[in-house]
């Protein structure tokens, strides 16, 4: 809040550029022309519109609501809740033996002791 408040003091009351005001409060040009399209949409076009409002009521201009609220604290996100729900990026992968032996069998591509070994993995 103090940042944008800083930003449009010294883009309309000094008449500094995007860059400069960037630099000075250390955030990026794009941040200083999000501030003064906020400003802009929510109709403050000159600093005296701006120093009549409170922070809340400017937060509030810009940002729809107070992005602060004293005396509330932010809750956390529930981690399992969204790890349980997330859809799953892994799929084990299957096997190719299963679908492929009553055709090996067929072919008599295997041998005996080899049928074996794979009858006893109960694949």
């Amino acid at each position: 809040m103090h940042k944008t408040r800083e930003i449009l003091r010294q883009k309309w009351l000094l008449g500094r550029t995007h860059r400069q005001t960037a630099t000075s409060n250390g955030t990026s040009p794009g941040a200083v022309g999000s501030v003064l399209a906020r400003a802009k949409a929510a109709g403050l076009t000159t600093w005296e519109q701006v120093t009549q409002l409170d922070d809340e009521a400017l937060d509030r201009a810009l940002y729809g609501t107070s992005v602060a609220m004293p005396g509330v604290a932010p809750t956390e996100p529930d981690c399992a809740w969204i790890h349980l729900r997330r859809p799953s990026t892994h799929r084990p992968r299957e096997h190719p033996w299963p679908r492929r032996l009553p055709q090996l069998m067929e072919n008599d591509v295997l041998t005996e002791p080899t049928l074996e070994k794979l009858k006893s993995l109960h694949l």
